[in-house]
Parts: C-alpha cells; sequence; structure tokens
C-alpha cells in the first residue's frame, strides 16, 4: 500500500491547494475503507478527528456514505445529507472515486466530504481526474517495484546477465556478468546511456 500512497500524496497536495479556502476533507482509502492520508482545512478539524486517519468509512462502520459506495460499486457516489446513515455527515456531502489498477482492480478510494453547499460538478469532475492520475502514477511505480523484484532475484547471478533498460531506452541498471557477456570493461559504466 506504500506505493499507493506515495502515487497519491502529490495529488492530494494538489487537491488540498485547489480547495483553498473552502471546507473541505479529502483522503485515500484502502479496499477496505480504510482513512490512509487525508488533507483537510481547519474548519473541519472535528469531523477530521473523529473520521480521520486510521478510522473506516465502511457501511458496517459508518453506514451509508459516498465513499462506501464507491467501494462497493467501483464508480463515483455522491451522498449528500440526511441520505447518510450516520448524523454526523448529515450536513455535508461525500463523494467517493474509485482508485482502479490498470488491470481494473480497485487499489482505494479517492474520498472528500465538503458542506452540503458547497457541492459543484467542477469538484467531481476534479476528484475523478485526481483518482485517475494516481491510477497511473501507481501504475508507473508498481511497474518499477516488479521490474527490482525480477532483477534482485537475478541480479547477483554470476552466470546470468541483467541490463534494465525504462521505456525511454535509458540503461538504469546493468550486471558485471551483463558486462561479462557483452565484452564491456568492468571500468566502464553504461547506466543513463541510451540504448539505440
Amino acid at each position: 500500500m506504500a506505493t499507493l500512497l506515495q502515487a497519491a500524496k502529490p495529488y492530494l497536495s494538489y487537491l488540498a491547494s485547489t480547495l483553498g479556502e473552502r471546507d473541505y476533507v479529502v483522503f485515500i482509502t484502502d479496499i477496505d475503507g480504510k482513512c490512509l492520508l487525508m488533507h483537510r482545512s481547519p474548519s473541519m478539524d472535528k469531523l477530521a478527528e473523529k473520521h480521520g486517519l486510521g478510522t473506516s468509512w465502511s457501511a458496517a462502520h459508518i453506514g451509508t456514505n459516498g465513499i462506501e459506495k464507491a467501494l462497493a460499486t467501483s464508480g463515483t457516489v455522491l451522498i449528500t445529507g440526511t441520505e447518510h446513515s450516520c448524523e454526523d455527515l448529515h450536513c455535508y456531502t461525500t463523494i467517493g472515486t474509485p482508485i482502479q489498477a490498470s488491470t481494473s482492480a480497485l487499489l482505494g478510494v479517492l474520498g472528500a466530504v465538503i458542506p452540503c453547499n458547497g457541492q459543484d460538478n467542477g469538484l467531481i469532475i476534479l476528484l475523478e481526474a485526481a483518482a485517475f492520475s494516481i491510477s497511473r502514477e501507481f501504475a508507473h511505480h508498481y511497474k518499477e517495484d516488479v521490474t527490482q523484484s525480477l532483477t534482485d532475484g537475478i541480479y547477483h547471478n554470476p552466470f546470468i546477465g541483467v541490463i534494465v533498460v525504462d521505456n525511454k531506452g535509458i540503461v538504469r541498471k546493468t550486471t558485471d556478468s551483463a558486462k561479462r557477456h557483452l565484452l564491456i570493461d568492468d571500468d566502464r559504466d553504461i547506466v543513463g546511456l541510451k540504448v539505440t
């Protein structure tokens, strides 16, 4: 989950700066609805303390809300006012937007809580765009992690030569055995060179 949080941090910060002086809470949950990362305006401290980091936005814990519905449907869901089961949320709108892997697997939800009178369609579009961007960033990190795991498994085997090249054709990592197989001087570093 650390990679999802790494991918989400800059986008949550961006959302917070975009929302500026408005009353808001924006956060990331895991697939069980647990709040992992949060930004909020100072005016929302009381709500954030009660339903913030480490707490669950699942139906079992907090009842009907946009975040739990997004988890259940894998779609963007908006719940407002008394549609919420939890009285704490009756004067708010909750919006949940799924964060999905490229395989459509649910990674978590980008959630937002705003006062009922603060809802606008632009915010929904902004949340969906941020969730999509987080998904893309996660996919980028995940590919790097998979490459690293594969490389680490064979990297120290003296009989197997490994050269890791990124999608732009730049050599990112190489083994001594790969250099030997290609008759490249041990002193010469090919990391950073472009493969043509």
